[in-house]
């Protein structure tokens, strides 16, 4: 059954799991004793399954988020994703009632199917299951750690700071610190969650770029961060989004870009914010996915603007304007844009 509280619904199998046992249990001692079908309490309890399964909302419940607790739902996640018109709470409830109608029609001396039936079904479900967990696997140690997991090590010759932004995700300094000794400080950017156990002070960016904690700068030799983050300093290796730097002493940040993602779409807006600013310009070059308003913003202004129509383009360049040492140039759209070019150029 599901639970109504949302913080639950994660997880509802974990909770029921110990159920399957004695379902199973169950399901031996009927066949055992020759399956007896009394007509009323094989049509009670079939109907009470059959409301069940019509109570489950699959459809909410077969999601991408929710497999990594219920791993059942993994081979249903992926009829749907295969095959986007398919009804799969209807498929769900035709399925049990194959089940329903074998279990409670089916000649005794053909019963033995049942067990072997779902023995095969759960036997496919595994395998499916443990392929997907396995791809899921991987693409997050690449989104964390990278492929090569020591390879700060490799790169560092000191202590590495870890500047964590809200594009990473909340395990990949813990992750990279588990498995590079180099790793020594995390730091947060912004007002940015990050749950674990290790200080991680929080650090705001003065208008030369400099990172201040409690009024204090940050000092550091090297600087792993999110790509989008450029520092003053040489980049001396890329690995999955993140990237490590030898800076030029004290840390400051060049620039910081966001709401670009890795395959150049834009989903509504996007900004460089440049440090120790003197001016510059933004270029870019932008294709609408879909008829919408196209607008560029100096520091929060919109300063110029396209109506696009699907498939067409926008290219130029926006001057930036000082404010308190820093630039801000953005581009913000009513839905999604390619951008083949957004970047930051100063004089």
């Amino acid at each position: 059954m599901a639970s109504t509280n949302g913080e639950r619904e994660t997880y509802t199998q974990r909770d029921l799991l110990a159920l399957v046992p004695l379902l199973f249990l169950a399901l031996v001692a009927w066949l055992g004793r020759d399956a007896p079908r009394p007509h009323l309490a094989a049509g009670l309890a079939a109907a009470g399954v059959t409301a069940a399964i019509l109570y489950l909302p699959v459809k909410r419940f077969v999601t991408h988020d929710e497999f990594a607790d219920a791993f059942t739902i993994i081979p249903v996640l992926r009829i749907r994703e295969r095959f986007p018109g398919l009804d799969i709470e209807l498929a769900v409830g035709a399925l049990a009632a194959v089940l329903l109608a074998a279990a409670l029609f089916l000649p005794r001396r053909h019963l033995v199917a049942i067990p072997l039936f779902i023995a095969s079904l759960l036997s496919l479900a595994s395998i499916s299951a443990s392929r997907a967990i396995a791809e899921d696997a991987t693409l997050l140690r690449d989104a964390t750690t990278g492929p090569t997991r020591t390879w700060v090590d490799q790169f560092a010759n000191g202590p590495v700071t870890f500047l964590y932004t809200s594009d990473l995700y909340t395990v990949a300094p813990w992750s990279l610190r588990f498995w590079n000794d180099t790793v020594a400080n995390v730091v947060r950017l912004h007002d940015v969650y990050l749950p674990g156990p290790v200080r991680q002070p929080l650090a705001e960016p003065a208008g030369d770029g400099r990172l201040v904690v409690d009024g204090v700068a940050v000092d550091a030799e090297y600087l792993l961060a999110s790509s989008s983050i450029e520092p003053v300093g040489t980049e001396l290796a890329t690995s999955g989004p993140m990237t490590l730097w030898r800076l030029s002493r004290p840390l400051r940040l060049s620039q910081i870009a966001s709401g670009v993602r890795y395959d150049g779409t834009i989903d509504g807006y996007a900004s460089i914010t440049a440090y120790a600013c003197n001016g510059g310009s933004l270029g870019f070059s932008v294709v609408a996915k879909a008829p919408q308003l196209v607008e560029v913003l100096q520091n929060g202004i919109m300063v110029d603007s396209h109506e696009l129509t699907a498939g067409e383009g926008w290219e130029g360049t926006m001057g930036a304007v000082v404010a308190d040492g820093t630039c801000t140039v953005a581009l913000r759209a009513e839905g999604a844009v390619h951008a083949a070019r957004f970047e930051f150029v100063r004089p």
